[in-house]
Parts: structure tokens; sequence; C-alpha cells
């Protein structure tokens, strides 16, 4: 729910609202762009998950990202999960974002992104035939200088990685996915 135009992703977390777990907790933050899902825009007010970095206290923004902020400081999660609807398919043409999971480095800290993201990967495509919605990992490596995706040191995976050693990992889906019951199952499949 970071980005308002992007059904797929807070659907999937709107419908793990009341499930159950067996053991663990899960902290959902379903809708946290509230008025720019209203507005059916990635932003209403900018590009929220642009604005994990630096954001002044006059941007309209800044009660939802300092909540999001002070959720992860207090709650401590083993892992953060920041779904979104990506534009493409990645498996055909890297500079799509749709249908990946998006890593910020290979490894940091000790934490083995790659390594974690392959195997959820590996997973999900068991039970994918067609080419082009296959998984695959893109590693942006935003904390390399050389980086070609700098913006993502202002997103919401960074911080966490950066300000909390914590693992976080963008799963997106294809917003060009047939319908939202197809991206839900793709979110659903990757949680």
């Amino acid at each position: 729910g970071i980005h308002g135009n992007e059904p797929g992703a807070y659907t999937s977390a709107d419908l793990l609202k009341n499930v159950e777990l067996a053991k663990g907790e899960i902290l959902l933050v379903p809708r946290a762009n509230f008025l720019s899902i209203l507005a059916n825009l990635r932003g209403y007010n900018g590009d929220m998950n642009r604005k994990f970095a630096d954001v002044p206290p006059s941007d309209p923004d800044y009660p939802n990202v300092q909540r999001i902020k002070r959720l992860i400081s207090e709650f401590k999660p083993d892992a953060v999960l920041s779904l979104h609807d990506g534009y493409g398919f990645h498996a055909l043409n890297p500079s799509c974002w749709g249908q990946c999971i998006v890593i910020d480095a290979k490894t940091y800290a000790g934490i083995p992104l790659y390594r974690i993201a392959c195997a959820v990967a590996k997973e999900v495509n068991k039970s994918v035939s067609k080419r082009k919605w296959k998984i695959p990992v893109f590693n942006t490596n935003s904390f390399l200088p050389t980086t070609k995706h700098p913006e993502q040191r202002k997103a919401l995976t960074f911080y966490c990685l950066r300000d909390h050693n914590t693992p976080a990992f963008c799963l997106e889906v294809s917003k060009q996915l047939p319908d939202l019951k197809t991206k839900v199952m793709f979110h659903l499949l990757m949680l």
C-alpha cells in the first residue's frame, strides 16, 4: 500500500489480516498510503517509497513514513516484505520491475539476501508454466557507488537494511497480469 495504484499488493496484505499463524507474529501495514489508494495514484504527494532516507516534516507523507519507521524500530521484525505491482515482466526485459523479487545487495551484514530470494523464487517458479510469469531475482546493488538505481537508497528496503540490519525484500508482481486475482495469487505465493 505504499503505492496507491498497485492493488495486487495492498489486496494481498488485506487478505492476511485474519490469518492465524502456527508460530510467530506478523505485522501488516496493508494501506500505508491510503490517500494514494483512494486516488489510485502511485503517490498522491509524490513517491512515498522514495522518502525513507529523508522526508521533511512539512511533507504530507511525513506522518506515514515516520509511523512505518517507528513500527520497524519497535517491532524489530525478522524480515520486511514490501509488496508492489511493477511494470512488465522482468524475466523478458531486465529493465522492467514486474514479476521479480528485488534485493538491494547479494549479501548485507552477513544476511544472504540473494540466497533467500533465490530459494523463494525457485519454490514459486515450480508452479509457474509461462516463461514471462517466472519470478527471477533482481539485485539493484543499491549500496554500490556504481548502482544503476541510486533512487533505491531512499526506499523502505534500503532503510531496513542500513538502519536496522533487517532483511528486506521487495516482492513485485506485474501490472500486466490478466487480473487482480492473478496478481494476488502471485503475491501470496511469494509470501
